[in-house]
């Protein structure tokens, strides 16, 4: 997803829109993944106690098994609520499939035209990162990849951008 795709989502977010039960929860969920890029098994099990005094994520990857200090952006902040227990989930997760189902509606809302599933809130954080900071090693490190080969994807992703950034030269 774009840049303002995210932010239109964010809008909808903190709008009253949402009427349908359970949109605005996976809604929040999705967001703090996009500003963060974990995966939705990290956070279905991300507690109150991996969020380290308020700034950052310290939580071992359910899929590597890795650890990752994640910084939190002001946005991020702004999904996490109440702390309530410390061993107490951050987010009340529906299954990947109900989550899944629930963002397809929420795009709708939301009046985006693209076919959408949790991994792309990974996904975007990648590309997004990548285009604002050039750093494929950071990428790759927030990621938690084992190679960086693996986060190439992004890179290739994002020459595709430059491409079609330089087709619409040929528009004017």
């Amino acid at each position: 997803m774009t840049r303002k795709e995210i932010n239109k989502l964010h809008e909808l977010y903190k709008s009253s829109k949402i009427k349908k039960k359970g949109l605005s929860q996976v809604l929040r969920y999705f967001l703090f993944a996009c500003y963060t890029s974990l995966r939705y098994s990290d956070i279905r099990e991300l507690c109150f106690k991996h969020i380290i005094n308020g700034e950052s994520i310290n939580q071992i990857m359910d899929k590597t098994g890795k650890l990752v200090n994640i910084p939190l952006s002001e946005k991020a902040k702004s999904l996490l609520g109440k702390h309530t227990v410390s061993n107490g989930k951050v987010f009340k997760v529906f299954t990947n499939q109900v989550t899944n189902r629930h963002l397809k509606d929420v795009i709708k809302l939301a009046e985006i035209q693209k076919e959408i599933s949790f991994h792309c809130a990974r996904n975007t954080w990648a590309s997004i990162t990548l285009e604002l900071t050039g750093d494929i090693a950071l990428v790759s490190n927030v990621l938690a990849h084992s190679s960086i080969k693996t986060t190439q994807i992004y890179a290739k992703v994002l020459e595709a951008k430059k491409r079609e950034a330089m087709e619409k030269w040929d528009e004017i």
